[in-house]
């Protein structure tokens, strides 16, 4: 759920943590946001739809290791975002229920900290292209405009997510993937 720079973030912590240098892996992480919607494996989370893992587990079929793992990785953020974050620091500091997933909500302040994470953790949108851009399989179009819309971005206070909180559970997003992969033994 979070926008292609926090994945790739969390991505690239998980990677560095199962000592993965495997550009099929990161692939893997991005891919699900410029496919089929579906293979999101959704089932209901505390307030959202959010990825059933042990449905993914059972049910995908592809091939590549490092790029199943790196969809893992995509399908449980969601996950930890959606029914941790949003509702734990966000949903809960709110005066009154709205709807946040609108493009003048979280989808404006996912556009402008982009820029912050990445300079939080050094890294520019040429990584991710390098990466995307060969991809046959996805829909590039989508993607272009993602990263269209980063690349226009400012500056702007953001209304619903604290950085410093988002990027604080990007890192423990990362420890709590890397574990869970560890244990199931995945790799």
């Amino acid at each position: 759920m979070p926008n292609i720079v926090a994945h790739y973030v969390c991505g690239k912590l998980v990677a560095n943590k199962l000592h993965i240098d495997n550009d099929d892996y990161l692939k893997g992480n991005l891919y699900p946001d410029y496919i089929d919607k579906k293979r999101h494996y959704r089932i209901k989370g505390r307030l959202f739809e959010i990825p059933d893992i042990e449905l993914f587990m059972r049910e995908e079929t592809i091939p590549n290791k490092y790029f199943k793992v790196g969809y893992l990785t995509h399908l449980m953020l969601d996950k930890l975002f959606l029914d941790e974050f949003v509702i734990d620091d966000i949903y809960s500091k709110l005066d009154k229920p709205i709807n946040i997933f609108e493009s003048d909500k979280i989808y404006l302040d996912y556009t402008n900290m982009s820029k912050r994470i990445m300079n939080y953790f050094h890294f520019n949108l040429k990584e991710i292209d390098d990466l995307m851009l060969k991809e046959k399989d996805i829909d590039i179009e989508k993607y272009k405009n993602n990263v269209d819309v980063i690349k226009e971005s400012n500056a702007e206070n953001l209304k619903y997510i604290d950085i410093n909180h988002f990027i604080k559970f990007l890192e423990v997003a990362a420890d709590q993937i890397y574990i869970y992969i560890k244990k199931e033994k995945i790799l």
